[in-house]
């Protein structure tokens, strides 16, 4: 229901993991100590959490413009520095990778283009600058209004 919005606070440096399979009591034991905000657009669930005195963000909007407002309403954008160093796959936190070794990974006109390289210790996925910041602060400046990126 909201994988695209955890992805794009993943992108945003934020702690955020979405996992839609979980019952209640795997999400309390989870929740429970984390400090995390539960976000979600299920009335029943977040009343229920709310009502054990977990953190809940109960979302109205459908498309990820207004999902990312109304989260960012009540929580702060995280830094700009913290941009990108999360994977967006799997959350976790991303390494600096040497270009020798990315050359291996990444297509060829990559390898030999970029110099900054990450990889995420989790599931491997290897990251790189490109276009993506420019392209990725212009839409969160669509998304959110002027001047708040």
């Amino acid at each position: 229901m909201l994988g695209r919005l955890a992805r794009w606070l993943r992108l945003l440096g934020a702690d955020a993991e979405a996992r839609a399979d979980r019952g209640d009591d795997e999400l309390l034991a989870r929740l429970r100590g984390t400090g995390r905000t539960f976000v979600t657009r299920h009335r029943r669930r977040a009343a229920r959490l709310a009502g054990l005195g977990l953190p809940v963000l109960l979302l109205a909007a459908d498309d990820l413009g207004g999902q990312l407002r109304e989260t960012f309403a009540r929580h702060a954008l995280p830094p700009p520095e913290l941009r990108f160093t999360r994977c967006g796959r799997c959350n976790a936190l991303l390494r600096p990778v040497d270009p020798g070794e990315a050359a291996a990974w990444v297509p060829p006109h990559v390898a030999r283009t970029q110099h900054r390289f990450a990889r995420c210790p989790r599931c491997g996925r290897i990251y790189w600058p490109a276009t993506q910041p420019q392209r990725f602060a212009r839409d969160l400046e669509r998304f959110l209004g002027p001047g708040r990126p």
